[in-house]
Order: structure tokens, then sequence, then C-alpha cells
């Protein structure tokens, strides 16, 4: 399958994903959290809110240190929330490698791109489900299930 195929493929995929239902920034979640606990929701999550976008790169980053190279998120494919005696989050995302090598250091990775190059490239399809205790933005990874994508 061609590059701008994929591209399509995952683009239509993402686009009847996202329209149909309200997305939810953390914030919004941990309220519905306060007056939910008899009646766990599943809710689709906004994947620009900063403190979502922090849980999504704790569980790239445990996917990369096991790799040894940085991958970034090319799609979010499905996200949602769980409110549950804190929140279980769900993320499917199709990840690419990038030309960085796996560090701690936050500022070198700034010029890191994904690579596109036919025989470089390397992309995979993954499931996290990822826990935060109440009122709190700092997750555990339950469990990452990641297939590589053969282009």
């Amino acid at each position: 399958m061609a590059g701008w195929q994929l591209a399509l493929v995952v683009f239509s995929i993402t686009f009847l994903l996202t329209c149909a239902e309200p997305k939810h920034t953390i914030k919004e979640i941990q309220q519905l959290a306060k007056s939910a606990h008899d009646n766990p929701s599943l809710l689709n999550v906004d994947t620009s809110d900063n403190d979502i976008q922090k849980i999504s790169s704790m569980a790239l980053h445990l996917f990369s240190f096991q790799k040894g190279i940085l991958y970034h998120v090319v799609q979010y494919l499905n996200f949602k929330a769980q409110v549950f005696e804190g929140i279980l989050y769900t993320m499917d995302v199709f990840i690419g490698k990038t030309n960085c090598p796996a560090s701690g250091n936050e500022k070198e990775t700034a010029d890191c791109h994904v690579i596109q190059t036919f025989g470089q490239s390397e992309f995979y399809m993954c499931h996290f489900v990822i826990w935060t205790p109440p009122e709190s933005t700092q997750g555990k990874v339950l469990s990452n299930s990641c297939n590589k994508l053969h282009l």
C-alpha cells in the first residue's frame, strides 16, 4: 500500500471516529469522576489537551525506551477515558520511528521527525491502557500492545 493510500485510510477512520461524540479534557473528566462513582462512563478524550498529551507521551516513551529509538504519534485513532476509581485511559495510535535515540531529554527531541524513507521507516499500530489515580495526571501504563505495520 502506498504511503498516500495509508494516510487516506488513517484519515478516513479518524474522521469517522472523531465526528460523532464530544471530546473532554482531563479536568472535565475528573469533574465527572466526582459525580459518577456508581456509573462509570466511557468518554472521548480531547487529544490536544496538555494533560492528555502528558498521559499519551508517557505511554509512548515506555515503548520508545524498549526499542531504544524515539517514536512519535502519527495519528490518534481512538482515545477514551473511563471514570472508575481514578481514570482508565485506552488509546489506539499509529506511531512512527524517528531519527532520534530514546533519551530522557525533551530538549533533544524537538528536532526529531518521523522517518518516511522507504526501507528506513517503521510504523506500528499500538493499543495502550493507562490508569491515573483520582485527582492526578500521573499515570501508570497497565498494558501496551503494538503490531508492526508492513507497508
